[in-house]
This record gives structure tokens, C-alpha cells and sequence, in this order.
């Protein structure tokens, strides 16, 4: 199944320190004649107790588009050379499927 997202790639708001408010995950960003134009993807709290941790999350956020897209390349390949797992073994395979079942909307898995 092809992926329904924003295409990447994403990333942390650069003017995310210019304000209090909350840090921004984006895709297209741009900045013409002083106005800011994106498509905003999430937002994470800037909790004062919790800033550096708000951060890390923004930044695992944006990088998912490259996640997938490598997950999914690796496992076309590793299909191929592997074959299939027996069920129920708790293989590498197996959890890359999950991740890509979960991104893909699949609430269960693979």
C-alpha cells in the first residue's frame, strides 16, 4: 500500500525559539519577503518541565517520512533475500512490518 502521508521531507520549524509557544514540525517551509508559508504537521508543548524531551519528540516526528521510506526499502530487499519467518518468531522482519502496518494505518500490525 502506498503511503496516504505528507510526502518529506519534514522538519523542525526553524523559528520553532523566536516564541514561548509550541515547537512546530513542517513540511514546506519557506520564508518570502519576511512571512513564513507550511504545512504544518504536529505541534509539541514546550512544558518547561519537559523542553528538551519536547525536542527529541519533534525531531523523531520529522525524521519518520525518511524512516518509513528506508524501513520499506529494507524490507522489499529482505523479503526477497530471507523468504518468509515462520509465525510467531520475533524477527527483525517482523517488527519492521509492524512499524510499516502501523504508519500505514493498520491498527493491528502485520
Amino acid at each position: 500500500m502506498a503511503p496516504k502521508f505528507t510526502p518529506g521531507p519534514w522538519m523542525v520549524e526553524p523559528h520553532a525559539d523566536d516564541f514561548d509557544g509550541p515547537i512546530s514540525v513542517v513540511s514546506e517551509y519557506s520564508m518570502t519577503q519576511g512571512r513564513k508559508t507550511a504545512n504544518w504537521i504536529a505541534e509539541c508543548d514546550l512544558q518547561d518541565d519537559r523542553v528538551e524531551e519536547n525536542y527529541a519528540n519533534a525531531r523523531l516526528i520529522a525524521a519518520a517520512p525518511d524512516l518509513y521510506a528506508a524501513i520499506a526499502e529494507s524490507l522489499e530487499y529482505l523479503d526477497a533475500m530471507l523468504g518468509p519467518c515462520k509465525a510467531g518468531c520475533d524477527c527483525l522482519l517482523h517488527g519492521f512490518h509492524a512499524a510499516i502496518a502501523k504508519a500505514e494505518g493498520d491498527a493491528n500490525g502485520a
